[in-house]
This record gives structure tokens, C-alpha cells and sequence, in this order.
């Protein structure tokens, strides 16, 4: 059998900059203007929420409160005052309570629209919060309008990002504000949103069994990886239009793959069967485009799902196949560029197999250690993987097979969580950290392949960013604004990625700087498949 790298490319990690406010207190909150002026929400409403962020406080003092609310809104994520009071919380220091723009501003008003909108799909009466919902996103639009789409990837933000993933995690919270600083700065690079995209995916998945944070992290994850996707495929259409001016984005096979894993979380968080499946559907296809690549990344979130089980033995089958057809690819080349590497790669066909009861396939895999060009000896991780699975294969099984989910061992690229589905995550396969490397091997890891295929017919998200059916808005029929037409009361247009209505007649102006008083009315982000 021939070694085969899976690899997800080297973007590094970051974690959500200072998103714990330590000094918010809803009851001072109350008194504010934002509330009774921006809000509208009524007396009644806040009493109950009131009432429950006393019992929280009261209940649980050792905690922050962000923590709490992520806790019990992943323990009941239809109750509505766990989720107003989750949306207050996020919009105490979102962009509609300081317009100044902020790594925490910013990324506070997107955890704070994703409440909004599920208060809006639960709520008997959520007026407040769709209006709340459309003043935010309409701040959130305004810091992410840009001048022209690029992939600038020379940035100190990415170098830093790269350099936290691959050798010093301990520097993942600065390198990720800066990354957040320079996406207000730049919002047209794509590349900075797939490294935001890749750092929330990393971070939200290896955190620890009771910790929350997941959420937070895989709600930003879902965010960033839409609307970059949105944004590749806009930059594909301008690159087979004019290909001497424009190149499409390298990483957007990855991307769309990975724009599913945190929407598939959520929706069976949500309990949303309908958008699970759709989301499922999705993968597929992405599978079929990037199949050297996927099929870790999706094969590593089935592996606890019964009736997913053999669908994610063959995307590691599949993945395989792709790979020996085409050992140049660089998702299947050996080199310290790709976090994915045959050690995690050959460790995840090892648990499918023990799982499925195939010991001899197991134990013939296992032997691979011995094999002089394996380099077992080298790698710094994985060596615990491989003695435990080698002297424990048969409780393994049984373990993995009956009714009891805390007795599970984690697959080899999952963590396990007390909240939610098992993550998939990279700790066994951080190949920079579990491999010394000679400087020719990273120098030449570095360079990016000459050429970049084009996708060609994109897999259409089915889903709103937010995991949901109902929120979703495809703008793919919907006219793209132009300064030369007139438009009359009620025309609809999409602009950067944003749908609009204009109120009243209206010539000439661009509707991303228009206020809530204007003449367009922000309806909702477009979701990919609205590539204008």
C-alpha cells in the first residue's frame, strides 16, 4: 500500500479575541438607551430574562457568564429566554452599541445576529429581534464592504497565523486578533477569511470535553467560511471572464467542505433534521470535487453515527484510491505544508476498521510503523494511538459498538464533548508539531502549486449561515445593483453579498451606505450560490 497524505493546508488558529466581557451586568445594561430606543424590548420580556440571569449568576458563581449561557443554550437551544438573554449579552458590545469597529465589536455582533435570527425562528412574537437583527447586520455589512475581491496571501497576520498553527500555539490569541484586525482592514481578501475560517474549525474542535466554547467558535466558523466561499466563487466567475486580470482562490475546494462541518454541528444541535440532511447532501458533493482531501475531514464526523458509518468508511477508501491515482497532488504529498499526514491518515483507517470488527486489516496497518520510509520513529505524536489500539483492539470494539457513549474512546481526529456532537480536530496531525523538519522541506512547502483548478459547477449552499432552512436567502435570481438604473419602491437587488429593498424611487445610490433611514432596506445576507 502506498503512503498517503490527506491534507488540510496549513491554516493556522486563533482564538476569539476577549469574547468574555467580564464587566457586562445586565441589570445596568437595562437602563441604557439600547434597549428602549434601539430594541424595543418591553418590560415583561426583560424581567424574564432578568430573572434567569440572577439564577444563573446565583447558581453558578465560578463561571462566566458567557460560559453559562453557552452551556444551557446548548442544553436547550429552543428556549427562548436563554436565547434573548444570550443575544443581549453578545449585543452589550456589539456594533450597535460602539460603531467604533473592533476585533471584539465585530465578532460580538456576529455571535449576536446568530442569536437573533434563532429568537426569530422560536420567538411567538420576535419582532424586536428581526429588527434588532436587520439594524446589526446592516452595521456588519458596512464593516465588510470592500473596494475589490484579492489574494493577497503576504500578510504579517498570515505569516503569524501559520507560524501558531504549525510550531507555537501558545501566540494563537494574538495571531488571531491580528487576523480579525486585518480582515476590518481588508475585507475583500479571501485568504484572511479561509485562515479565520480555519482557526474557529480548529480551536472550536479542539477544545476541551466541558467546555463551551465550542459554540461560540463553530457559530464564527459558519460565519466566516460562508461568506468567504461566497466570495471565491464571485472571484472564479471574474477569473473565467477575464483570466489575464484575475485568479481564482486556490483553497476554495477545501473551503466549501469545510463551510459544512460547523453548519452539520449546529443543525443537530437545533435538532433541524431537514437542514442536517440538505448539509449532508452538500458534502457529498464537495467530496466528489476534492476527494484526496474531504474524505478524512468529513469520514472523521461519522465515525460515532451508525448510519453513517459506512459512508465515512468510503470517503477513507475513496480518499485512498484518489490519492494513489495521483501522488503529486499536493492534498497527498509528503511535506510540512499539510496538517493532515499519513500518520493520522493511516491511524483513521485503523479505528474504521477495528470498529467494522476487521482486526487483520488493523493489525496489517499497524505494522506499517516498521516500514522504513513510514519514519515512525520520527513523528513526536501518535506513537500512544498506535500501543493502544495495538493492545487493546478487541475492547476497543466492543466499546465503540454498544449503547454507552462515555465509555468510547475518541476516533483518532475527533474530540469527544459533553455538549453537543463529538469535533473534529487536529491534534494528532499538526505535522510541523509532530515532525522535525529540515529547512529545505519547509522552504519548499512554502511555495504555493503553479497552477489552481476552478471548480466549475458549485455545490449551492442549502442553508442560512446560521444552520437554518427558513433564514436562508438566495439572491441567485435577484438582479445585481447598477447605478445607472432606476429602481421604484419594493424592487429588490443584491449588492456584496447583501440583499436590499428600496423603500421609494432611487437612482444612484449604492446601497451598502445607506442607513437604516435610506432609501434601501437591508433584507439579509445572500448565501453562496449568490455570487455577485
Amino acid at each position: 500500500m502506498k503512503y498517503i497524505y490527506l491534507g488540510i493546508l496549513l491554516l493556522s488558529s486563533s482564538v476569539l479575541a476577549n469574547v468574555t466581557h467580564v464587566n457586562f451586568q445586565l441589570p445596568n445594561y437595562y437602563s441604557s438607551d439600547l434597549f428602549y430606543q434601539q430594541l424595543d424590548i418591553d418590560k415583561p420580556m426583560y424581567d424574564d430574562v432578568k430573572a434567569l440571569y440572577l439564577t444563573l449568576q446565583q447558581n453558578n458563581q465560578n463561571q462566566s457568564l458567557d460560559k453559562l449561557l453557552s452551556i444551557q443554550y446548548m442544553r436547550s437551544p429552543i428556549s427562548q429566554p436563554i436565547i434573548t438573554l444570550s443575544a443581549v449579552r453578545h449585543l452589550s458590545v456589539s456594533l450597535l452599541a460602539n460603531n467604533n469597529v473592533t476585533p471584539e465589536s465585530f465578532e460580538h455582533s456576529v455571535l449576536a445576529l446568530y442569536y437573533l435570527e434563532r429568537l426569530a425562528l422560536v420567538a411567538p412574537d420576535p419582532q424586536w429581534a428581526i429588527d434588532a437583527q436587520r439594524k446589526l447586520a446592516r452595521q456588519v455589512n458596512k464593516a465588510l464592504s470592500y473596494d475589490s475581491l484579492n489574494v493577497k496571501e503576504d500578510l504579517t497576520s498570515h505569516a503569524n497565523f501559520h507560524n501558531a498553527f504549525n510550531k507555537n500555539p501558545d501566540n494563537a490569541v494574538s495571531s488571531g486578533t491580528a487576523l480579525v484586525a486585518s480582515l476590518i482592514d481588508d475585507p475583500g481578501n479571501i485568504i484572511t477569511l479561509t485562515l479565520l475560517t480555519a482557526s474557529r474549525l480548529w480551536l472550536g474542535g479542539e477544545a476541551s470535553y466541558d467546555d463551551p466554547s465550542t459554540l461560540n467558535y463553530f457559530i464564527l466558523t459558519s460565519f466566516y467560511s460562508n461568506r468567504a466561499l461566497t466570495m471565491a466563487h464571485k472571484l472564479e466567475n471574474h477569473f473565467l471572464a477575464d483570466p489575464d486580470n484575475y485568479k481564482p482562490m486556490r483553497l476554495a475546494s477545501l473551503l466549501g467542505g469545510w463551510n459544512t462541518l460547523p453548519r452539520r454541528w449546529l443543525a443537530k444541535l437545533h435538532g433541524d433534521k431537514q437542514s442536517q440532511w440538505l448539509i449532508e447532501q452538500e458534502q457529498t458533493h464537495w467530496f466528489n470535487i476534492n476527494p484526496g482531501f474531504h474524505s478524512i475531514t468529513f469520514a472523521s464526523g461519522y465515525f460515532n453515527e451508525p448510519q453513517y458509518f459506512v459512508t465515512g468508511f468510503g470517503y477513507i477508501m475513496q480518499g485512498l484510491n484518489a490519492c494513489n491515482q495521483d501522488l503529486t497532488f499536493r492534498s497527498c504529498s509528503d511535506n510540512p505544508r499539510f496538517s493532515f499526514n499519513r500518520l493520522v491518515f493511516i491511524s483513521s483507517f485503523i479505528d474504521y476498521a477495528i470498529k467494522a470488527g476487521d482486526f487483520n486489516t488493523a493489525n496489517s496497518l499497524l505494522n506499517v510503523k516498521h516500514w522504513p520510509d513510514f519514519h515512525f520513529p520520527q513523528w513526536h505524536i501518535g506513537h500512544s494511538a498506535f500501543a493502544q489500539r495495538e493492545h487493546n483492539m478487541v475492547e476497543l470494539h466492543e466499546r465503540w459498538n454498544n449503547d454507552i457513549r462515555d465509555d468510547d474512546e475518541a476516533f483518532i481526529t475527533t474530540t469527544k464533548r459533553q455538549w453537543g456532537d463529538d469535533t473534529m480536530t487536529c491534534q494528532t496531525c499538526h505535522q510541523q508539531q509532530g515532525r522535525t523538519w529540515t529547512k529545505e522541506q519547509e522552504d519548499e512547502a512554502k511555495n504555493p502549486p503553479s497552477s489552481v483548478d476552478v471548480i466549475g459547477q458549485w455545490p449551492s449552499v442549502t442553508t442560512s449561515w446560521t444552520s437554518s432552512v427558513q433564514a436562508f436567502i438566495d439572491c441567485t435570481k435577484t438582479e445585481t445593483w447598477n447605478s445607472q438604473v432606476v429602481y421604484q419602491a419594493s424592487d429588490r437587488i443584491q449588492f456584496q453579498h447583501a440583499l436590499y429593498e428600496a423603500k421609494w424611487w432611487t437612482k444612484s445610490e449604492q446601497p451598502n451606505l445607506s442607513n437604516q433611514f435610506d432609501v434601501w432596506q437591508f433584507i439579509g445576507f445572500c448565501h453562496e450560490g449568490s455570487s455577485q
